[in-house]
């Protein structure tokens, strides 16, 4: 039902409303939860090119939405892929929303994670 739903939004208002990635975003969510890493990927892939379209590469949600496609990367053991793209999120978060946000924080938090937990599982990605 969703997926039909974002295709009349996309058909009625187009690419050029943020709604579009908001809804490829509760889609992924879902696609995620019941265990389909890949078309959630696919998802947060677009989340992230469509805010970076219509809000720009710094707008706090492309980067919240890059954190989130970082998490599900690491879930699916990408670390090469999920490692610049946490620092991109949280360089950028740090940056636009500051290091105390709640954000930020979130997204230091588990990208700190994954370097210590790298330390042991792939020391030569750290």
């Amino acid at each position: 039902m969703l997926r039909s739903v974002i295709d009349r939004c996309e058909k009625g208002v187009g690419q050029e409303t943020p709604e579009v990635p908001r809804s490829f975003g509760i889609l992924g969510q879902q696609l995620e939860h019941q265990g389909n890493y890949e078309d959630a990927k696919v998802m947060y892939q677009r989340v992230v090119e469509g805010y970076q379209r219509l809000l720009g590469p710094e707008h706090p949600h492309t980067l919240s939405w890059l954190s989130d496609l970082s998490r599900l990367l690491e879930t699916q053991k990408e670390y090469e892929k999920a490692l610049p793209l946490y620092q991109k999120a949280f360089s950028g978060l740090q940056k636009v929303l500051g290091p105390d946000h709640p954000e930020t924080l979130k997204t230091y938090n588990i990208y700190s994670a994954l370097l210590q937990k790298l330390k042991d599982v792939a020391p030569d990605l750290v």
